[in-house]
């Protein structure tokens, strides 16, 4: 716990007393997701057209991908995942059905749908939120449509992509829809070597619309997704299909004086793994899983003189489940609850209330309860506990707390935010109820936990900056402190269920540990014919009984540039990062070497008579480097050299 302290000291100790608030990275950060609605930008940051919404989100500094095959990416924050983290779409809570993390609730929407990532990090629940916002229409406009249809190809491992979207919008009524379809074949490491099972093929429909009469908005939104054939070259099993129906209702209106937002959601995911295709199996199984979640969120907002007071409120339940099945050579079958039927219902009071007490001055405080109660439902799956003890006919019940406290300062160019945290979070469902769940990267199976307690956190936040006309300056320096750290440790007498396998890890409050990192970003002729941007980012974690902490990224460097030239838009992105060295063994990571990585684009619009059309070439991995990273499960290669070709034709007319 010394060690710990001390590191967190050395990290606040180094903070300049020079400052900024033009970048708010503590109280809520927007990262603008390039759709493929007819009206976007086509070129930012050197992100290629072609990318995913996981590959899009990585740009943040703050963000990171672990990569398990070539779909469905789990974007991690400063080293923090999984129930640490609340990942929502546009503010809607939905639960992945995959007890192996194969299905991140961002794989269950398309990058064409979205419009911006938001960052906040006073979440309610967790220590941190991320909001897949959808693409909307606009109120108060002339009547108008727009539409378009788009295609792309990437010759690494053939991906084709299509798809078309329209857009209706007038005063009080808008509409939007949007279809895709992409599939893609193996692609091919930069040693040349094809890379097996990272195949895949993905549909997604998506509707929105909305109406305004006097005062009152209603809006609608609905997200069919389905993905099927994918592999996961870093687990023994792939995925034969993963489908997801996501849908919103939504009412804005106004109370005297004060604003108010309701709506209800509904949506239900489903996950069925699959070994039938890999070559060697030592036992066929079968592990079906789903989750289906029901919420309401509530909003209240007052607006007087310095002060503005937010009031959020939650309901949520979620209902889970999934069973495997095993198979063995001339032997009879084998059959368990990997979720036994678990349901988890959650109420959360989140207000929020700043106050301006100047132009350069802002405060903000931020209190949250939340309290669960988790179930297992069935008698067959309150039997499989008893056997190792538990009682669970009864349930679980929690109640977490937080509080968050946040300063910002403005003074001409400079600025500085300030924020202290400090709460606690509930075990996840997978934390308390999970039954033998295969963790591939360590070889353990992992029994939950019933007799949890909650995981303690203290977070401090400093941003400090520089602004000028055309160039800018922020750094941010971050510490977490744990205690009752929860995490997997191997249990002697359990056996493990999965042939091969280590043995059996059992979540358990370990201690004490701590998160500690850094991001500068620096961006450079921003007017200028070469818009440049430098990210450096940096993390360090470490747990008493545990060593290293997982998901902690060695020093990165990214380089961004910008061109314009006669109608061109050019962009070269370089990413460099240090070798890992300090690899979590309790988790079963590895070290891995240096890489260096680099990508450009050049894209054109071509203005028609009543229509656009955008054209993009761009090129990953130039280098056709080997490598993998330190969050490739299994030491996966990355893909090598890719050149991908995308259009866009756009129409559209006033009426």
């Amino acid at each position: 716990m010394k060690r710990i302290l001390t590191y967190g000291a050395l990290l606040l100790w180094s903070v300049p007393m020079c400052s900024q608030v033009f970048l708010q990275i503590d109280t809520l950060e927007e990262v603008v997701i390039n759709g493929e609605r007819a009206d976007h930008t086509t070129y930012d940051r050197g992100q290629t057209d072609v990318a995913t919404t996981e590959q899009t989100a990585e740009r943040d500094p703050q963000l990171n991908l672990v990569c398990r095959g070539a779909y469905a990416q789990e974007v991690i924050y400063r080293g923090l995942s999984g129930a640490q983290v609340a990942t929502l779409v546009d503010g809607m809570r939905i639960y992945g059905a995959c007890t192996d993390k194969m299905d991140p609730v961002t794989s269950y929407v398309d990058r064409s749908n979205l419009s911006v990532l938001q960052s906040d990090q006073t979440a309610s629940i967790g220590f941190h939120a991320l909001n897949f916002k959808l693409e909307k229409g606009e109120f108060g406009v002339e009547r108008r449509w727009k539409s378009g249809v788009f295609s792309s190809y990437q010759i690494n491992n053939a991906q084709r992509r299509i798809g078309a979207n329209a857009v209706y919008e007038s005063k009080d009524f808008w509409w939007l829809a949007s279809a895709s379809h992409t599939e893609a074949n193996n692609y091919v490491a930069g040693s040349g070597q094809k890379i097996r099972y990272t195949q895949f093929t993905k549909q997604n429909l998506y509707s929105a619309s909305g109406w305004r009469r006097g005062k009152h908005e209603f809006t609608a939104t609905g997200i069919v997704d389905r993905a099927y054939d994918i592999g996961y070259a870093g687990l023994p099993m792939d995925v034969s299909s993963a489908t997801a129906v996501i849908t919103k209702l939504e009412h804005k209106t106004s109370l005297g004086k004060w604003k108010n937002l309701n709506s209800v959601y509904f949506n239900d995911v489903a996950h069925v793994m699959d070994d039938t295709k890999r070559d060697s199996v030592f036992m066929h199984m079968d592990m079906p899983g789903c989750s289906t979640t029901l919420g309401y969120h509530g909003q209240l907002q007052r607006v007087w003189n310095q002060w503005i007071l937010d009031v959020d409120f939650e309901l949520v339940r979620n209902r889970r489940f999934a069973e495997m099945t095993m198979y063995p050579v001339n032997e009879v079958e084998m059959y368990m609850q990997t979720w036994s039927v678990s349901v988890r219902e959650m109420t959360t009071l989140n207000p929020t209330l700043k106050y301006f007490p100047n132009d350069r001055w802002k405060f903000e405080i931020v209190p949250a309860i939340a309290y669960y109660n988790d179930q297992v439902k069935e008698e067959f799956g309150q039997k499989q506990f008893e056997v190792l003890g538990y009682d669970l006919t009864k349930g679980t019940t929690s109640l977490s707390k937080s509080l968050a406290l946040t300063s910002e300062y403005n003074l001409n160019k400079w600025g500085s935010a300030f924020t202290f945290a400090a709460g606690d979070r509930a075990p996840e469902l997978s934390e308390r109820f999970g039954f033998y769940l295969y963790n591939n990267q360590d070889g353990f199976d992992y029994m939950g936990n019933p007799l949890l307690s909650n995981e303690q956190f203290a977070r401090i936040n400093w941003s400090n900056g520089l602004k000028f006309e055309k160039h800018r300056v922020t750094w941010s320096k971050y510490v977490y402190f744990f205690d009752n750290y929860i995490f997997g440790v191997h249990n002697q007498v359990l056996w493990q269920m999965t042939p091969g396998g280590n043995g059996v890890k059992e979540y358990q409050n370990v201690g004490s540990a701590f998160i500690a990192g850094s991001e500068l970003e620096v961006s450079l002729f921003e007017q200028g014919l070469v818009p440049t941007q430098i990210t450096v980012a940096y993390r360090y974690g470490e747990g008493e009984n545990v060593g290293y902490l997982p998901q902690m990224m060695p020093l990165e460097v990214k380089l961004f540039n910008k061109a314009k030239w006669k109608g061109f838009d050019f962009g070269l992105t370089n990413v460099y990062s240090l070798r890992y060295t300090r690899a979590s063994q309790a988790f079963g990571e590895q070290n891995v070497p240096a890489y260096w990585m680099m990508n450009a684009a050049v894209s054109r619009k071509l203005t028609l008579k009543k229509s656009s059309l955008d054209i993009e070439i761009a090129g990953s991995n130039l280098l056709d480097n080997y490598y993998t990273t330190h969050l490739n499960w299994n030491g996966i290669p990355q893909m090598g050299r890719n050149v991908s070709l995308s259009l866009k034709w756009n129409f559209g007319a006033i009426e």
